[in-house]
């Protein structure tokens, strides 16, 4: 079930590992502007279970590729309650920026109501 979420976004913390599948992932993805895609994304604790320390990982295909940033966890934490009593992990319709400097790769996800 796909919440229902305001426009506004918040970058995530990208996984220095998934360079290689990003690279995959947008080259794949359709995509009407040059630099940038949509795709959905899932979100998840972890480690799961979730521990007080738990951050949320955002995973696009099956591979995690970060995580909402720290100060941001608790934005979302009523959404993941009230997926994880539906037995279902959220999915956002996430933007991938690809960049021609470091860092390659943006992610974007966007900020549930509260």
């Amino acid at each position: 079930m796909r919440p229902d979420f305001y426009r506004d976004a918040i970058g995530v913390d990208i996984d220095p590992g998934a360079a290689a599948w990003l690279d995959r992932i947008f080259g794949v993805a359709r995509s009407l502007w040059k630099d940038f895609v949509q795709i959905d994304a899932w979100l998840s604790w972890d480690p799961q279970p979730p521990t007080d320390s738990a951050r949320i990982a955002v995973q696009i295909g099956d591979q995690k590729v970060g995580w909402v940033e720290v100060g941001n966890t608790d934005a979302y934490r009523a959404t993941m309650d009230a997926a994880a009593e539906r037995g279902e992990l959220p999915f956002v319709r996430a933007t991938l920026h690809r960049r021609n400097q470091s860092p390659r790769y943006v992610v974007e996800i966007p900020v549930p109501r509260e």
